[in-house]
């Protein structure tokens, strides 16, 4: 795990004005040992400073997003910096394990059904579209009064989320996988999208996402 909680963009821009005026002022401090006079140097850093500050920032937060690749935990999606994870996981999602690499991530999570359901609305009414069907109501009706629906579910979700479940808390008990269903968001343009199992009674989820 490398990071519990991510910097925020405003934290991002403090902490690279903070180093480059630290860097100022030793350069101002250490100018006659250069041998430049510390006038022209002040005018030097501030020139440096305005130049440098957004391609300062932008290292910055490539390189913790780079270092926060991984496996990490969140109280609430507030606190994960990467923008790209924030744009599919839903606003209310709290008790987050996150597992992130550069391309996607998966997560375990907990949130109300409705509010989950209430984020993938917005997703597809943002572009126009109806939302999808959960493809496990075809899955009932394709197996209606077969006594060991459930568990066939059961046992094809566990295969499908094998990548996912060790995310999951030790008090997970993979038989409720059974009463899961499944959620898709809406597909971008380059193939990008999420996909949530979430148990409907627990309000626990999980999510795979892909992007590039």
């Amino acid at each position: 795990m490398h990071m519990t909680t991510y910097f925020s963009f405003e934290t991002m821009l403090a902490l690279t004005a903070a180093a480059m005026f630290g860097v100022s002022v030793i350069a101002v401090v250490i100018a006659p040992m250069l041998g430049v006079l510390r006038v022209k140097m002040i005018g030097r850093v501030i020139v440096f400073s305005i130049v440098g500050f957004i391609p300062s920032c932008t290292l910055g937060s490539v390189a913790i997003d780079y270092l926060a690749m991984g496996r990490s935990h969140h109280a609430t999606a507030d606190g994960i910096w990467d923008r790209r994870v924030r744009f599919y996981l839903p606003a209310a999602a709290r008790d987050i394990a996150l597992d992130k690499t550069g391309t996607s991530f998966k997560a375990c999570f907990v949130i109300d059904p409705l509010a989950l359901e209430a984020h993938l609305d917005a997703a597809y009414a943002a572009i126009g579209e109806p939302r999808q069907r959960d493809p496990e109501d075809e899955w009932d009706a394709l197996y209606a009064g077969d006594p060991d629906a459930d568990e066939r579910r059961r046992e094809r979700l566990q295969r499908e989320l094998s990548e996912v479940l060790p995310l999951a808390p030790d008090e997970f008990d993979s038989r409720t996988l059974g009463r899961f269903k499944r959620f898709c968001s809406p597909r971008e343009g380059d193939g990008g999208g999420c996909r949530f199992w979430i148990d409907p009674v627990t309000g626990r989820c999980f999510a795979r996402a892909g992007y590039w």
